[in-house]
């Protein structure tokens, strides 16, 4: 449609709004544009209606929602797989979003990452802490091996890495996404009497 011009020349910007009828910007009663104009998803952009960006994610951690589990260094007496995992119980009321897998084993190996839908509840418990100091409890069941286990859940990924070295499994903003009732298990494999540790970073939401 054409512009509308201003006595001074100057246009207005619209557009057809869902009645097919053609809108200016609003303003207020002093002249200055309507704040919440702005939308996702048809709704006002906001912790729960995020538009996703690297910000978004240290919005989620200031807002209490960001935590952390690690393994710290453990040392395997012989060759083993050894276990991780990150476990979303059904009744959490929670989403997991997965944005790091870091880790690092003493010798060069092939690890596999796994979606479970069954908590492989390992032997020994970790406790997830909540990256904003004083926030909340996490909602996971996150656990760990240094003990032989076996490979469980629907392999998605086998990160390599070389000997002593720390690697970042995800790359290029990859993140998983993890259901009520379903985690994540990291199986690493160990060739000998070696040390490794794993650290994973999630938002709930």
């Amino acid at each position: 449609m054409p512009e509308y011009l201003n006595p001074d020349g100057s246009s207005l910007v619209g557009a057809l709004n869902p009645s097919n009828i053609g809108q200016a910007l609003k303003v207020d009663a002093n002249g200055n544009l309507r704040g919440n104009i702005a939308q996702w998803n048809g709704v006002t952009p906001g912790l729960g209606n995020p538009v996703i960006t690297q910000d978004q994610l240290r919005g989620w951690i200031n807002n209490g929602q960001g935590f952390s589990a690690t393994t710290n260094k453990q040392t395997a007496a012989g060759a083993i797989t050894a276990g991780f995992s990150v476990f979303n119980p059904a009744a959490s009321g929670k989403t997991l979003l997965v944005y790091s897998l870091k880790f690092m084993v003493g010798n060069t190996n092939f690890n596999t990452i796994s979606l479970t839908t069954t908590d492989p509840s390992f032997g020994s418990t970790l406790t997830a802490v909540n990256n904003k100091a004083g926030g909340s409890a996490s909602v996971t069941n996150c656990t760990f091996a240094n003990t032989n286990v076996t490979s469980s859940g629907t392999t998605i990924d086998t990160p390599a890495n070389g000997s002593n070295t720390y690697t970042q499994s995800f790359s290029n903003g990859r993140v998983l996404i993890i259901p009520a009732g379903n985690g994540l298990a990291f199986y690493i494999n160990l060739s000998g009497a070696n040390s490794w540790c794993v650290t994973a970073d999630w938002i709930e939401f």
